[in-house]
């Protein structure tokens, strides 16, 4: 009897060990995934899921506009970008689809290399400043979309939100250190930015569920072990 219950508690023992183990790589994974997203951040791409288009980041899941070809949304596809095209009407793409290309990047970049790389990966939706630029100081007529990706340094500029107001920073240096002037640019509002007429808003970013939740398991296994 004494045999049979030493074997038990030894049992017991390597299995609790063996649920600490998991629990404890379960969590360097974790902590490895957000050094990461922090070394995206400081060295090149945001932390959050885009595709980079001739230089500059667009946001998965937002509606741009594509030229002759209509608008446009990106999606993360494992490590590839799908592009579903719009109708040239259809500015908030939630009409039928004109076409998908699966692996747009690959596409694009057999004629002209690194134009098109995939930002995918980290689960999380960016957060964005959505821009229109244009030639009056009342603001009509048709507007030049450009996305900022928020909290994120581009060329000296960097765009941080606050629900859907964007504030506009403009630095000394590219690496955005030195501030040398801001602006607010509110929803629905003219604004002057350096001599330039922008109307624009800021849509909130979300992590995707599944990231969510392996994070929150991680944790409470965690806890309980």
């Amino acid at each position: 009897r004494n045999i049979l219950k030493y074997d038990q508690q030894q049992r017991d023992h390597t299995l609790g060990n063996t649920i600490t183990t998991d629990c404890i790589l379960s969590i360097i994974n974790v902590m490895l995934y957000i050094l990461a997203l922090l070394v995206a951040t400081a060295y090149g791409a945001p932390a959050c899921e885009t595709v980079e288009l001739y230089g500059q980041y667009v946001p998965t899941g937002a509606c741009v506009y594509a030229g002759s070809l209509g608008y446009a949304v990106y999606e993360c596809e494992g490590d590839q970008i799908t592009q579903k095209l719009y109708a040239t009407d259809d500015t908030s793409c939630s009409g039928s689809t004109t076409s998908t290309v699966t692996g747009i990047c690959e596409l694009l970049n057999m004629d002209t290399a690194g134009v098109c790389v995939a930002n995918c990966g980290s689960g999380k939706q960016c957060s964005y400043a959505q821009a229109e630029f244009y030639g009056t100081s009342t603001c009509s007529g048709d507007g030049v979309p450009v996305f900022f990706i928020a909290d994120f340094c581009q060329d000296g500029t960097k765009v941080t939100c606050s629900g859907t107001t964007a504030n506009v920073a403009f630095y000394e240096e590219d690496a955005c250190t030195t501030l040398n002037t801001t602006y607010t640019v509110k929803e629905g509002v003219c604004t002057d930015v350096r001599g330039q007429y922008v109307k624009g808003s800021c849509v909130a970013g979300a992590v995707h569920l599944q990231v969510f939740t392996a994070v929150v398991l991680v944790f409470i296994a965690f806890i309980y072990s």
